[in-house]
């Protein structure tokens, strides 16, 4: 997943290179990589003050939530347990982290690296903190979706009432969910009713009110969307992982979903 840093100037991704997944940062531009972790990593993920990334690092007993400084050193690892982690995302405060993990949804303390569950819930994706720390977003699967697809609708759960309230209702799968900027519209991706073709990435108000596609779920654009990031679409343009052929590229996109092009460091 590429993620562009809070001031737009660097984006962390994955590097998926031989058998070891490799954590790297760039420019906005595509100049001056630098690899940041040689870690097997996935799931990167900046801090609010730009200066630690979160991802998801493989250990002997599997995936744990780990943190690196920006130049890639002092390496934190922050969980233990035996059980799957994905999707980390921080809270404002820059201390805690949310997560996926296989039976809901945690939250990890670094200065004491405990973890606590706080949602039950089978099978959740992209655990989103709210820029203001009061909710988080995230994509859970529902019954009554064709069995082929990945039964997934987007939630909302308040971290002050504890409500759950569910924004989409649709019956092709719903996914990978996370916040605009200011926190007042939620970001998501559909795909297809079978959930082979055509992602579609769309933007709603964070009641799940008036979805706006800003890809048209057509080729060659969106057919092959792997992952994104919608945040910089508050400027000017989102970062996209595409596969072209057996290659994945990042590539930008102007916010009126036209325009792409491809980061030069990212091109054979």
């Amino acid at each position: 997943m590429p993620v562009a840093s809070p001031d737009g100037t660097r984006i962390a991704f994955v590097s998926y290179g031989g058998a070891t997944r490799r954590l790297w940062t760039v420019n906005s531009d595509g100049t001056d990589p630098k690899l940041i972790s040689n870690v097997d990593a996935t799931y990167p993920a900046w801090a609010p003050d730009g200066g630690r990334i979160a991802f998801v690092c493989s250990t002997t007993v599997g995936g744990e939530i780990c943190t690196t400084d920006t130049n890639g050193t002092g390496t934190e690892i922050l969980t233990t347990s035996s059980f799957g982690k994905s999707r980390p995302s921080w809270f404002p405060d820059g201390r805690r982290i949310a997560f996926a993990g296989s039976d809901g949804v945690y939250i990890v303390d670094r200065q004491t690296s405990t973890a606590s569950q706080l949602l039950f819930i089978n099978d959740v994706d992209s655990p989103t903190v709210s820029p203001d720390g009061s909710a988080i977003v995230y994509a859970a699967k529902v019954s009554g979706l064709p069995s082929s697809s990945d039964p997934r609708e987007i939630f909302i759960l308040d971290l002050i009432s504890s409500q759950v309230t569910r924004l989409t209702q649709n019956p092709t799968p719903d996914l990978m969910p996370s916040w605009s900027r200011d926190g007042q519209a939620v970001f998501f991706s559909r795909s297809s009713p079978t959930g082979t073709c055509c992602l579609s990435v769309a933007k709603m108000s964070k009641s799940g009110a008036n979805p706006t596609f800003l890809t048209t779920g057509s080729p060659p654009q969106s057919n092959t969307i792997q992952d994104y990031d919608p945040r910089p679409l508050d400027s000017s343009w989102t970062l996209f992982a595409r596969v072209q052929g057996a290659v994945t590229r990042i590539v930008k996109v102007d916010s009126n979903g036209t325009t792409v092009s491809i980061l030069p460091f990212l091109n054979p």
